[in-house]
């Protein structure tokens, strides 16, 4: 795995960054809450497939994604 998660445009992903990314035909938006990078990380946080970012979304969802799905800030599709 890699030391550190970037996200679609090269940036670095920390814990507390705003990041958004598209998600069908609207957006999520949320602060990271935690990124996982190891399978045994993933089983305590009940997500598939390490490397994952995970933030709750504007509606209070826990959503998990790709690091490579998701941008900084909260506009996705510019």
């Amino acid at each position: 795995m890699p030391a550190e998660v970037k996200d679609k445009d090269g940036v670095p992903i920390h814990v507390g960054d705003t990041v958004s990314n598209r998600a069908r035909g609207g957006k999520q938006v949320g602060k990271v809450s935690a990124i996982v990078t190891t399978e045994e990380e993933a089983a305590e946080r009940e997500v598939g497939h390490p490397p994952k970012v995970l933030f709750g979304d504007q509606h209070g969802h826990h959503v998990a994604h790709y690091p490579p799905t998701v941008i900084h800030g909260d506009n996705p599709f510019k």
